[in-house]
């Protein structure tokens, strides 16, 4: 990985060069996955990802894994309690997605069969995942480089120290290593829709500088700086609206009591990958652990919680309808008698190679009317 180190006005020239808010329109497409849910894919695929962090970590793991006092590719190689602690994000994960099902945006949703990325959306708004984020606006990838955040304090600009921002030409990418990349963005969310959100899946053990096509800049903090980065980035809107899946997401990652069900899930989920051999059964590794599970637990947000915040997210629904709806496009997939050749495809009835479109559940994709 290319490591370049670059002054603080040479990083504000950089972002306004390649900015993207107030300048880029995103569009996606609608298609039918073989699973019949509504899907969303950008039509303007970014040709750069960016990650910013306010310090440099090597290696640079996903939360999950962040806690591992050396790198290893599967559980048996840990300790008991490090090996529970990945467990237990499982858990969570799980326990948010329970939670997710009353929020009225997912609800409305489902109610048009629009696919949601529950683990994207768990990842975006902070429960450990395997996930890391980035974002397709170079805006946002360096305001999160230059400040420091909380939900209590909000952005506090960081004056001391060197930030760094990551590149990722999407481009070079190996198509194979390149489906590690999804957007978030597309979710009928207000807060992944300002970030122009996108994750990056790892396994246990990489590190993400070590992927492919992957750059480096340093640079040096000042307040100057943050400053002029923030305005740029919250040019349309602030990146970090208010919004209880945060506060969810935090009273979730402070549970050491779980529910059953989450744990069954998340036993399910790492299948073969969890070694009973040397840790023993999940529920009797967790306990020894000093986690708590019970058969059944109280939703952490009450029906009556998201029903007093209805009008709140009727709203949330009529703005993603408004700065996103409007810009879908119809994608449009023949069918191929031939399974040698390629799909045939275009936007909105014209051919074109500005995208390929993925194809989830393993079924054909089907033309959207």
């Amino acid at each position: 990985m290319k490591i370049t180190r670059l002054s603080g006005g040479e990083v504000i020239e950089l972002a306004k060069r390649a900015r993207v808010i107030g300048v880029h329109e995103r569009k996606w497409a609608f298609f039918r996955s073989g699973r019949g849910r509504l899907m969303l894919s950008p039509t303007t695929g970014p040709q750069c990802l960016y990650r910013g962090q306010t310090q440099r970590h090597t290696p640079c793991f996903p939360t999950i894994y962040r806690h591992l006092k050396r790198p290893a590719r599967f559980l048996h190689q840990l300790t008991a309690n490090e090996a529970m602690s990945i467990v237990a994000d499982v858990a969570r994960t799980f326990l948010y997605y329970s939670e997710l099902d009353q929020h009225p945006v997912f609800r409305w949703a489902k109610s048009q069969r629009l696919d949601i990325s529950e683990l994207e959306i768990a990842q975006h708004y902070g429960v450990p995942s395997a996930l890391l984020d980035l974002s397709e606006s170079i805006e946002v990838a360096l305001c999160f480089a230059t400040h420091d955040y909380s939900e209590r304090e909000g952005f506090q600009p960081r004056t001391s120290g060197s930030g760094v921002l990551y590149l990722v030409n999407r481009l070079h990418v190996p198509s194979a290593y390149a489906q590690r990349f999804r957007p978030v963005a597309i979710q009928p969310f207000l807060r992944p829709f300002r970030q122009w959100a996108w994750t990056c899946e790892l396994l246990m053990g990489e590190c993400f500088e070590a992927g492919p096509s992957i750059g480096c800049i340093e640079f040096e903090h000042s307040k100057a700086l943050a400053e002029e980065i923030r305005g740029m980035a919250e040019a349309e809107g602030s990146l970090l609206p208010p919004d209880p899946l945060a506060d969810l997401a935090g009273a979730v990652n402070a549970l050491r009591t779980f529910p059953a069900h989450s744990v069954k899930s998340a036993a399910s989920h790492l299948g073969p990958a969890y070694p009973e051999v040397r840790f023993g059964k999940i529920l009797d590794a967790l306990r020894r652990a000093g986690y708590s599970i019970v058969p059944k637990a109280e939703p952490i947000y009450q029906p009556d919680f998201w029903a007093r915040r209805e009008l709140c997210y009727r709203s949330e629904i009529r703005a993603w309808e408004e700065f996103a709806a409007r810009r879908i496009e119809r994608l449009c997939v023949r069918r191929r008698t031939d399974k040698r050749k390629p799909l045939q495809w275009g936007i909105d009835g014209q051919p074109t190679n500005r995208y390929s479109p993925p194809n989830p559940g393993g079924g054909e994709i089907a033309l959207v009317s």
